[in-house]
C-alpha cells in the first residue's frame, strides 16, 4: 500500500516536533505539532506559516544536526542543494 504524500509530510513534521522537544526546544515543538494537526484540512496555509519559520535570527535556519557530539555536515548541507530557489525573471526596462 503507497502511502500518500500528506502522510509523510504530517509524519516528518511530527518527528521533527519530537527531535526538538528532545532537545530542549518546546516552544518550536509544540508550534510544529499543532502544524502537523492543521496541515490535511488547510495545507496551503500550513505551508505557509511552516515556511515562515525558516527565517530571521532565532529561527529553524539557526538548527545544526550533530550526532554524538559532531556535526552532520553532509545532512546540514542537504538544504543548500536540494532546496533550490528558482531564478528571478529579469525586470522590465522603463527605457526601452
Amino acid at each position: 500500500m503507497a502511502i500518500n504524500e500528506t502522510t509523510l509530510i504530517v509524519e516528518k513534521m511530527n518527528r521533527m516536533a519530537t527531535l526538538l522537544e528532545l532537545s530542549g526546544y518546546a516552544k518550536w515543538s509544540v508550534s510544529i505539532f499543532k502544524l502537523a494537526d492543521q496541515y490535511e484540512p488547510d495545507p496551503d496555509y500550513t505551508k505557509h506559516i511552516f515556511l515562515n519559520f525558516y527565517g530571521g535570527m532565532g529561527s529553524l535556519n539557526d538548527l545544526v544536526l550533530f550526532r554524538n557530539g559532531s556535526v552532520l555536515m553532509s545532512e546540514n548541507d542537504w538544504g543548500r542543494t536540494h532546496w533550490r530557489v528558482p531564478p528571478v525573471p529579469p525586470r522590465a526596462s522603463w527605457w526601452g
